[in-house]
């Protein structure tokens, strides 16, 4: 997957800010970034879990969610999913099965 330069920017500020506890720029970014490159699963994984440090659990779960759709693969955004299930109680949408399980 080819990610446009202007979002990887986008997506390079908000990591960064995030790493200096600049929450709200940080997701300004990666909001930024995502509205340039809509399928860009490391955005909403790094979006997912900027709203956790917020305690903002649904938005949280909802950018996860988005990331793991986009790429089934995602590890970090299938685990950063857990405080998520239980904060809520369990995600919605989620039927309790794990990734490739049957």
């Amino acid at each position: 997957m080819e990610i446009p330069e202007n979002a990887r920017q986008e997506f390079e500020k908000g990591e960064s800010a995030l790493k200096q506890s600049k929450l709200d720029a940080g997701i300004a970014h990666l909001q930024k970034a995502i509205k340039l490159y809509e399928p860009f699963p490391e955005a909403y994984t790094l979006l997912g879990t900027a709203y956790l440090e917020q305690k903002n659990w649904k938005a949280a779960e909802a950018a996860l969610e988005k990331a793991t759709s986009l790429d089934a693969h995602a590890s970090d955004a299938y685990l950063a999913l857990v405080p998520c299930s239980i904060k809520q109680g369990a995600c919605s949408g989620r039927n309790g099965s794990t990734p490739g399980s049957s």
